[in-house]
Formats: C-alpha cells, sequence, structure tokens
C-alpha cells in the first residue's frame, strides 16, 4: 500500500502534464487545423499593381521566402546551418527578376510595423549576398512614377569615382 501511495503524486503529475500536452498540441495523432490565410494585405496587393508597372520589363514575385535567393557560401567552417538559420524564414516583399530567372532587385514595402535597426540589418544580409534592396513608404509607394525612379536609381550602375591624385611631392 506504502508504494502505490508514493507513486499517486507522480500518477497526478503525469496526468496533469499529458492533459496540458494535449491542449496546446491537440489530440495525439490529430492533423492541426489549418485555414487560408491572404497571400498579400489590400495595401500589398494595390503596391504589386503599381509595381507592376513601374518595373517594366522586369517581372515581380511577391512575398518570396529569402532561402530562395540566398544562401551560404562554402567554407564557412561548420556555421553553415546556423547562418542559414538567420534567414531560412525570412519573406522578402517583392523581388525584381530577369527573364532568365535571376533576381535583380529586392523591394520592401516599409509601413508602420517596419523597425529600421531590424531593416538595416536584414539590408546588410541581403547585401552579402550582392542584392540591393530599395525600400518605400507612404505617398512614394502610391505613385508609380516615384517608385520608377527607385528603381532606375538602384539598379544604375554606379559612377565611377574620380581618381585621387593627391599634391605633387617635392623631391
Amino acid at each position: 500500500m506504502k508504494q502505490i501511495s508514493e507513486l499517486f503524486p507522480l500518477v497526478i503529475f503525469l496526468v496533469v502534464v499529458l492533459g496540458i500536452a494535449s491542449a496546446v498540441l491537440g489530440p495525439i495523432g490529430s492533423d492541426p487545423k489549418l485555414k487560408p490565410k491572404p497571400f498579400m494585405t489590400e495595401a500589398e496587393t494595390a503596391f504589386y499593381r503599381r509595381l507592376r508597372e513601374a518595373a517594366a520589363p522586369f517581372n515581380v514575385a511577391p512575398q518570396v521566402a529569402m532561402a530562395a535567393i540566398v544562401t551560404t557560401a562554402d567554407g564557412t567552417n561548420g556555421k553553415r546551418l546556423g547562418t542559414r538559420n538567420t534567414f531560412d524564414r525570412k519573406i522578402i516583399d517583392f523581388v525584381l527578376f530577369d527573364d532568365h530567372g535571376r533576381a535583380q532587385l529586392l523591394v520592401e514595402l516599409d509601413d508602420r510595423t517596419h523597425r529600421a535597426e531590424k531593416d538595416a540589418a536584414r539590408d546588410r544580409m541581403t547585401g552579402r549576398a550582392g542584392y540591393t534592396t530599395v525600400r518605400l513608404r507612404g505617398s512614394e509607394a502610391r505613385d508609380v512614377s516615384a517608385i520608377r525612379a527607385k528603381l532606375s536609381a538602384a539598379l544604375a550602375p554606379p559612377e565611377p569615382r574620380a581618381k585621387a591624385t593627391g599634391w605633387p611631392r617635392r623631391s
């Protein structure tokens, strides 16, 4: 009798833990309930239409997983998975790509939910992979010509820097 009474608190504990797990995870062996989610918000859908017009002749892909266009380079000394985990679940609002399927420019539609420090970190990450990000917000995101101007500026080759000559040396 004494052994059963000593196990009783453990049994109660296990029943409570299993009950909580079942409530949180659902019944064992059942699939979680799923429901459709809008692919883009109304603001993103409206911007997408303007972006397609402004970005011609480039194609526009919305809601692109960063892992679809960024990967780790060889020689990361065992840090490959950890590095990949820093970007594999991030989503890029829009990617402009050419007819060969090469991404040319990343476009982010910034709203009040965007945070400058997080955005800068993302831009540095995609920049290390060779991409340029254009960020648009407010009225400039509602004007096709303003969008086109930002895209053109970002796609233009950088102007060559003037060669520094310095002062002539005296002998």
